[in-house]
């Protein structure tokens, strides 16, 4: 068991209260894997079950050039890679509850942030990335149809695993302010994608699982690019409080 005293401005108040849970932490610039549960309330934070591996870590704790890392697929230039994991960051950090609290996370947050200072001190901000993929992946699953298709698995090979798993995930940026409301978000995708994405609703389901039909991929473009720029636009269907889950079946 990990343990460590909590001080400071982020407790101050004595109403801070954080959960945090992942089955599988991954650092894919690091080669670690974690399993954990981190809880914060009052002044102590505890992770039992805490497994740890961290190989190759340099000198910039995984920050590392893309260009270094072999190529993410047959499809996929270096560029779409950053972009999918930048929408996936993106939709986790609007997703976390002081933004508009789509699902129970907290890893991008300020009070996090605080916590895994000092339960991961080399790369806090890798840990916390990890976190919520993790977190945004579970919750998908628990969501969406089993054959189903969304912006945390974009393919029925996984392919986009397989090109992940070598993208660092410290150069991506995450937005720092709580995002809390949906034009904000709207802004974030538009930064990112540049344009509104087109698709046709399908159903809903009682789980909040969104289907939508995606329009055919435009000449140039990777496909599942061009599914995970619509998948992520599609959050906009939901309201703060309110979460969709869009997903389509190949």
């Amino acid at each position: 068991m990990i343990s460590a005293p909590i001080s400071g401005p982020a407790c101050e108040s004595g109403a801070v209260s954080l959960m945090m849970t992942a089955d599988t932490l991954c650092y894919p610039a690091m080669g670690a894997s974690a399993s954990a549960v981190a809880v914060l309330a009052g002044e102590e934070v505890a992770m039992p079950l805490l497994s740890l591996r961290v190989n190759q870590l340099n000198q910039s704790h995984g920050v590392a050039d893309a260009r270094d890392q072999p190529p993410p697929g047959n499809c996929w230039t270096f560029e779409d890679t950053h972009l999918v994991l930048s929408l996936r960051l993106l939709i986790a950090r609007a997703a976390n509850r002081d933004s508009l609290a789509w699902w129970d996370d907290e890893s991008l947050t300020l009070h996090a942030s605080f916590l895994l200072e000092r339960i991961f001190p080399m790369a806090p901000p890798l840990a916390a990335r990890s976190l919520a993929l993790s977190a945004a992946l579970a919750r998908h699953q628990a969501a969406c149809p089993g054959q189903a298709l969304h912006l945390y698995h974009l393919d029925v090979d996984n392919q986009d695993g397989l090109a992940l798993r070598f993208a660092p995930l410290l150069p991506i940026p995450v937005p720092v302010e709580p995002i809390t409301t949906m034009d904000a978000l709207r802004q974030h995708l538009l930064n990112l994608i540049g344009e509104p994405a087109i698709y046709t609703v399908v159903r809903r389901t009682s789980a909040h699982g969104l289907q939508i039909e995606i329009v055919p991929t435009p000449a140039g473009v990777s496909p599942l690019l061009h599914r995970a720029q619509t998948l992520a636009w599609a959050y906009l269907e939901g309201t703060p409080g309110q979460p969709v889950f869009p997903f389509c079946l190949e």
